[in-house]
């Protein structure tokens, strides 16, 4: 309907049409607006699609010159993501390149200098080669480890005050003490952590603790580690 509107009103006035169409439609000569003519109907749509006025090539134009500049936008920002994933693939490929050629030793001195940059700890139970405590040269592998142990177990033994229990009114009691510490570079006990029920117990083993003598430290690829060693200390007072 609406083209074929179009093609009459290129040879018919506007308002001449508009009271045909009326006068079709409401089966009358005389128009009178008391009908329903405010409900949507074809014949309303089609009379205010007549009554538009279509956009001049200007306004065509500015649609235009718009899209144009949105795709520009568009491809821009496109470009500039493939050229920053160009050059991060350019950096990528130029490591991979240096460290292929790397030859063997150089890794191995960059291994070391990550582990003392890191300043990583590691447990005794992982270490390959672990603290030398005195009197436990020329062992290697588990005999140092067992070496080791049983040394510190020994000292704690000889140096640890008992009556301390004594005084608390534990006799009889089977008494733990949970503590861990770090054997540093130099060997030295440093980051001692005591817990028990009792305090006077925890500053005790802090004390024995603190008296282990100086090892020689732990190595990872040769290179000085700390080593944290766990020291459960488990003793019984006799009634």
């Amino acid at each position: 309907e609406y083209i074929a509107d179009t093609q009459v009103l290129r040879q018919v006035d506007k308002e001449t049409y508009f009271n045909q169409l009326l006068q079709s439609v409401f089966q009358t000569t005389h128009i009178s607006f008391v009908n329903q003519f405010y409900k949507p109907s074809l014949i309303k749509k089609r009379i205010k699609m007549q009554k538009k006025q279509k956009s001049g090539i200007w306004a065509k134009l500015k649609y235009a010159v718009a899209v144009v500049s949105l795709l520009g936008f568009i491809s821009l920002v496109d470009a500039c993501k493939d050229d920053n994933t160009s050059s991060k693939a350019k950096k990528v490929n130029k490591e991979t390149v240096k460290d292929d050629n790397a030859s063997s030793k150089d890794k191995e001195e960059i291994e070391i200098k990550q582990v003392e940059e890191s300043d990583v700890e590691v447990a005794f139970q992982f270490i390959q080669n672990p603290p030398i405590y005195p009197g436990c040269e020329g062992k290697k592998g588990k005999a140092l480890k067992d070496c080791m142990s049983k040394k510190i177990q020994k000292f704690i033994s000889s140096q640890f005050d008992t009556s301390i229990a004594s005084d608390l009114g534990l006799s009889g009691e089977r008494v733990r003490i949970s503590s861990v510490f770090t054997v540093d570079k130099t060997g030295k006990v440093s980051n001692i952590k005591v817990r028990s029920k009792y305090k006077e117990l925890e500053n005790e083993a802090r004390r024995v603790i603190s008296k282990l003598p100086r090892m020689k430290p732990g190595k990872v690829n040769g290179q000085a580690v700390k080593v944290r060693y766990t020291l459960p200390i488990i003793f019984k007072i006799e009634k």
